[in-house]
């Protein structure tokens, strides 16, 4: 199964998937490429560092499934991590783009897989919430961090329209981290009979 997590930069991505990894056994992050200098808040095995010329070498390869270029840095996961990870037992979580999760739930539509993927969408309302955290990290002007925050303001009314594309499973990212936790944590325990395509 894979778990996707999606949302604005700060609303908790990162923290959810480091709570799943040490919540339950069987849950690891799917890798992925990026260009970008690791950072002390990257969960282990969430990101393969690679130079611009490896990232340019699977790109013409083809074998991306989906890649971005997000606040300056190149982002990819490979179709062969992807495959893998529906043929695994374990849960694979990824932070992904809309594009990213659009793609992915192609692939596994192809491969008969539909109900091996769910999708979460962490939302936060309060821009104050995620100035103060962007804020808290250290790692960012401020002028870096309106830059985030602006590009990011459209995704919230964005998830919602495209929910008969994506169907999102949306929880407050707001909340204490516990309950983001316990809500993300009922939508893997559903039954997979639960989780037929919507299109």
């Amino acid at each position: 199964m894979i778990l996707t997590i999606t949302g604005p930069s700060a609303s908790g991505k990162t923290t959810l998937m480091r709570g799943l990894i040490a919540e339950r056994a069987g849950i690891e992050p799917l890798e992925s490429v990026t260009t970008r200098q690791p950072r002390e808040s990257d969960v282990p095995g969430e990101y393969k560092y690679v130079p611009e010329s490896w990232f340019e070498t699977f790109l013409q390869e083809d074998a991306f499934l989906w890649y971005i270029i997000l606040h300056g840095n190149r982002y990819g996961t490979r179709k062969q991590t992807v495959d893998l990870a529906l043929e695994d037992t374990r849960t694979h979580v990824a932070i992904l783009d809309f594009r990213g999760v659009h793609k992915l739930i192609w692939r596994a539509i192809a491969q008969d897989k539909r109900e091996l993927v769910r999708s979460i969408y962490l939302y936060v309302e309060d821009e104050h919430i995620l100035r103060a955290r962007m804020t808290q990290r250290k790692s960012e002007s401020p002028e870096k961090i309106e830059q985030r925050i602006a590009e990011c303001r459209p995704w919230n009314k964005f998830a919602r329209s495209i929910e008969h594309i994506i169907p999102f499973r949306f929880i407050d990212g707001s909340l204490p981290t516990e309950k983001v936790l316990k809500q993300t944590l009922t939508v893997l325990d559903e039954p997979i009979k639960n989780m037929r395509p919507s299109f």
